[in-house]
């Protein structure tokens, strides 16, 4: 919750306006999350904010985010491997997907001896997670909806975010999974730039 309401100052050109704020606010998962407390907190909020399959309530779940993480810090905490190659065994022996166990040891490091750790840190990623998961910001996000400022798309595979929130601008890709950008790309582009087109102008 702490995230949302930093705002970057651009050095380089950038998509934001002069005074550091966004125009536009996109986020997916957590991010969406995160984007949603940064709208709330802003005096004049983005234009519109784009949830991606991102639950803004409480949720103990997080589309299985919470099995994930515990497995990591089962096979990361204080722990070392001979190569990359046996992290990734580690977190599949676990039970996780080769893919998903490839993309989290992206993240390891390398000792003088050749050896291989993972490198994140363990307490602020839980400490992240927990504070998402106990976060209610739907309230902010109703309000944001009522004033035409809200979008949610809702993965209808995913079992992430109930149907039933109550807000008008949602918008369900019934064949899509969590990663919505992935699975479903164009139709997400039809919602956000087809049936929104002029937030774009």
């Amino acid at each position: 919750h702490a995230c949302g309401p930093d705002a970057p100052t651009p050095s380089e050109p950038t998509a934001l306006l002069a005074d550091g704020t966004a125009p536009l606010v996109l986020g997916h998962s957590f991010g969406g999350k995160v984007g949603l407390a940064y709208a709330a907190a802003r005096a004049e909020p983005p234009i519109r904010t784009w949830l991606f399959d991102s639950n803004p309530t409480l949720t103990t779940g997080a589309g299985g985010v919470g099995e994930v993480l515990a497995i990591l810090e089962d096979a990361a905490r204080d722990k070392v491997y001979s190569t990359t190659k046996a992290a990734v065994a580690a977190l599949v022996e676990r039970g996780l997907e080769p893919a998903t166990a490839q993309w989290l040891a992206m993240t390891t490091e390398k000792a003088d001896d050749g050896s291989v750790r993972f490198s994140y840190d363990l307490d602020a990623v839980r400490a992240l997670y927990d504070d998402h998961c106990q976060t209610d910001l739907l309230p902010e996000a109703r309000a944001l909806d009522d004033a035409d400022r809200l979008g949610l798309v809702i993965a209808g595979k995913a079992g992430v975010v109930p149907r039933d929130l109550g807000l008008k601008h949602t918008y369900l890709l019934e064949q899509s999974g969590h990663n919505v950008h992935v699975d479903a790309l164009p139709g997400l582009l039809d919602v956000v730039v087809g049936t929104h087109g002029a937030d774009w102008v």
